[in-house]
């Protein structure tokens, strides 16, 4: 049976249902509830909403559920596949991470790599911070000590000068 024959066939129940229940209007969404319930999700309605976060990570609602997906200027991976840009409007290639019993893998291969991506990132972060740190405390030790010398040399120079005038005070 094709897909446009069992879309067709799945639009008269609904229209049955519509008209047993005696209902004057429906939403789309009480469609794909019905298609859902009826096990029909084989149709050619798709629905789908993707929240964005910042820097490309977002999370995207459909009808199978929901999952995580990366996107920038060059394509998208997600938890059930990728896609590669053209530069082309429009034109994209796009695959899945394939199916049968290891479907889920391919959520566990993008949370890895991102899990991956994100450590060595906070690493770097957590490294740079930690060597500006050291800098700084060796730059505040090295005027510490400076200050000190000079606050010792300045005393050396009163000790002698107060020397000097005795010693001036008793020659006289």
């Amino acid at each position: 049976m094709t897909a446009s024959k069992l879309s067709f066939k799945n639009l008269n129940n609904v229209i049955r249902w519509q008209e047993t229940e005696n209902i004057n209007q429906i939403s789309f969404l009480q469609i794909i509830f019905i298609f859902k319930q009826q096990n029909l999700n084989k149709m050619g309605f798709r629905y789908h909403k993707r929240i964005g976060t910042n820097k490309g990570l977002g999370l995207n609602i459909s009808g199978s559920g929901l999952s995580s997906s990366y996107r920038s200027k060059y394509g998208s991976i997600g938890s059930k596949g990728f896609s590669i840009k053209s530069g082309i409007p429009g034109l994209t290639f796009r695959s899945g991470w394939g199916g049968g019993k290891n479907k889920g893998a391919g959520a566990l291969v993008v949370l890895a790599v991102m899990a991956t991506f994100f450590f060595v990132y906070i690493s770097i972060v957590v490294l740079y911070n930690l060597i500006r740190l050291l800098i700084w405390g060796g730059t505040e030790l090295y005027h510490l000590g400076l200050r000190l010398y000079y606050r010792w040399k300045e005393k050396q120079a009163l000790k002698l000068e107060m020397q000097h005038a005795e010693t001036n005070k008793n020659i006289s």
